[in-house]
Parts: C-alpha cells; sequence; structure tokens
C-alpha cells in the first residue's frame, strides 16, 4: 500500500471526514506535482532509461489525444489503467502542461481520497473482529 493511501485512510479517523479528506487530497495533489516538478528538472533520464516502453506508450497516447488533453489525463487518474506514480514520474518527460496535469490530478484523485478517508472511518467504527455465532451456524447449515 503507497505512503499517501495508508496516511489517507489514518486522516479520516484522527481528523474527521471532511477536514481529513482536504488534509489528505491536497497532500496527494502536491506530492504529484512535486513530483512532476523533480521529473521535469532531474528524472527524464532516469525514467527514459528505466521504461522507455512504457514511456513510448504513453507518449503515442498523449499524442494522439493533444486536442483533449485534461479529459484524457483525467481518464487516465481515474482508470487504474495507468498507476499514479507512473504518471507522476513520466507527464513532464512526455510533454503534458503543468496547468493540465494539475488540474486533471485535483479532480482525478478526488474518488480515490474519498475512498480512502471513508476506509478510515469506516474502519474507526469497527467494535470487534470476528465472526457471530449466528454466521457460524449458518456455514455449517450450508455445508
Amino acid at each position: 500500500m503507497p505512503g499517501t493511501a495508508f496516511l489517507a485512510i489514518l486522516s479520516g479517523p484522527i481528523f474527521g471526514g471532511i477536514p481529513g479528506f482536504l488534509m489528505s487530497h491536497i497532500c496527494a495533489v502536491a506530492g504529484a506535482c512535486i513530483c512532476f516538478y523533480i521529473s521535469s528538472k532531474l528524472g527524464a533520464g532516469f525514467v527514459q532509461s528505466r521504461m522507455p516502453q512504457k514511456l513510448a506508450w504513453l507518449q503515442r497516447k498523449i499524442d494522439e489525444n493533444r486536442h483533449n488533453m485534461l479529459y484524457y489525463f483525467m481518464f487516465l487518474r481515474l482508470t487504474p489503467i495507468v498507476p499514479n506514480w507512473f504518471l507522476n514520474a513520466s507527464s513532464a518527460v512526455v510533454g503534458v502542461p503543468f496547468h493540465i496535469f494539475a488540474g486533471a490530478t485535483f479532480i482525478g484523485l478526488i474518488p480515490y481520497s474519498v475512498i480512502l478517508v471513508r476506509t478510515g472511518l469506516m474502519l474507526d467504527s469497527m467494535t470487534h473482529v470476528g465472526m457471530d455465532p449466528s454466521v457460524s451456524e449458518l456455514i455449517i447449515q450450508f455445508m
């Protein structure tokens, strides 16, 4: 589990629903933007040497969707097709403008942040872990 996911799960019970969401979401977007900046200044050679095929694939897809890049990049953020860490590290290298990266990241990570904070709140509300005797009786009846 990535560090941001773990911290977002913890932020729900620690800070509450809305403050935990705001804090974890803003930190996730800020972290992605910092990674974009570092990649644009220092990491282009590293990304190109480590993942040339994946980078070439992303470059083709970005070029194909240049006319609607905001929506395409938002789609990439919302779906689990491409890992977020790869998008953070390679977007600057393939020529995604920062304003599109930041806007799509801000919108595209909302569902992820909501799910993680809600997961933390649900885990916090659990009173016990295990099975009730009635559930084990049902399992035995079906066997």
